[in-house]
């Protein structure tokens, strides 16, 4: 198979994925209509994370996983989880260098945080903000090891 071929099969997949989890969606969108709650899903941008304040997630959608989420800092723990995964080396290199106005947001230890939350081994997040606070600074982290979010979408209902 040649380079092209690849690239095409490989947005094929990645078109397949993402339809399916918009279908997955829709339906539970359906659900929570029929139960008396709104489900929407959105995605997560940098320009507008306030929309996202008097809202509770419910299911967040990395490339083709879904995780039941209930808070925003489930939200960032499994973020940061497949970050993790994804761009290891990156997330070490700013581990320990990214700090807030008060505080360490992203460490090698708890050391110095409030509400730290486990990522991996000598990696923690910062969870002690509000919602918008919260996204933009995983936004920033995903800015500098330019991780691309266009495949993350977060379920939410108003609180």
């Amino acid at each position: 198979m040649n380079r092209n071929m690849e690239e095409l099969l490989e947005e094929i997949e990645r078109i397949r994925v993402k339809t399916i989890r918009n279908i997955n969606c829709d339906y539970d969108n359906l659900i929570m209509k029929l139960t008396g709650e709104e489900i929407i899903p959105a995605p997560i941008h940098m320009e507008n994370p306030r929309r996202f304040t008097g809202t509770r997630p419910r299911k967040l959608y990395i490339h083709s996983m879904e995780h039941d989420v209930s808070t925003w800092s489930d939200v960032a723990y499994f973020l940061l989880c497949n970050l993790n995964v994804e761009r290891h080396d990156e997330l070490r290199e700013i581990a320990g260098k990214f700090h807030g106005k008060k505080r360490m947001i992203l460490g090698n230890s708890a050391d110095g945080m409030e509400r730290p939350r486990k990522i991996d081994d000598d990696l923690y997040f910062e969870v002690h903000s509000g919602t918008e606070t919260m996204l933009i600074l995983l936004m920033k982290i995903f800015r500098f090891v330019d991780f691309d979010t266009s495949d993350i979408l977060v379920s939410v209902i108003d609180k």
